[in-house]
C-alpha cells in the first residue's frame, strides 16, 4: 500500500496500475517483499494535467496535446520499433501496438499531456 503521511489515507498499488498522487506530500510503502521499479509523472498542477495508461497489443487512440510513449518491453507501434525503456513522443491519435518477432507481449506506459 503506498500512503500518505500524516493525511490518514492509504492507496492501493499494483503492478502496472497508475496511482495518481500529490507530490509534495510525504508518501511510504508498505507490504514491499521485492525491488520494484518506479515510473514517476511530475508537472506543475496550474500549468497542465497529465493522463497515464498501460498499453498492450493492439490499437489504441490516444487524445490531448502531446503523447509520450515509454516502452516496458521491445515493442512496435506502426513502423516504429522500440527497445525497452525508450521513449517515443507522437502525435495524438490511433497507434498500432504490436510485439517484436520473437518478443514478449509488448507494454507501454502512455502519458498525455494537455495544457489548462
Amino acid at each position: 500500500a503506498l500512503g500518505r503521511e500524516g493525511a490518514g489515507i492509504a492507496l492501493r498499488a499494483a503492478p502496472l496500475q497508475p496511482v495518481a498522487f500529490p507530490g509534495d506530500v510525504a508518501v511510504s510503502a508498505t507490504g514491499v517483499d521485492a525491488p520494484s521499479v518506479d515510473f514517476n509523472v511530475m508537472w506543475a498542477r496550474g500549468a497542465m494535467s497529465a493522463r497515464v495508461a498501460i498499453l498492450g497489443a493492439g490499437t489504441a487512440r490516444v487524445a490531448g496535446g502531446p503523447v509520450l510513449l515509454f516502452a516496458l518491453t521491445e515493442v512496435r507501434i506502426g513502423a516504429i520499433a522500440l527497445g525497452r525503456h525508450d521513449l517515443v513522443e507522437v502525435a495524438p491519435g490511433e497507434l498500432h501496438v504490436s510485439a517484436m518477432p520473437q518478443g514478449p507481449a509488448p507494454r507501454l506506459i502512455a502519458v498525455g499531456l494537455s495544457a489548462r
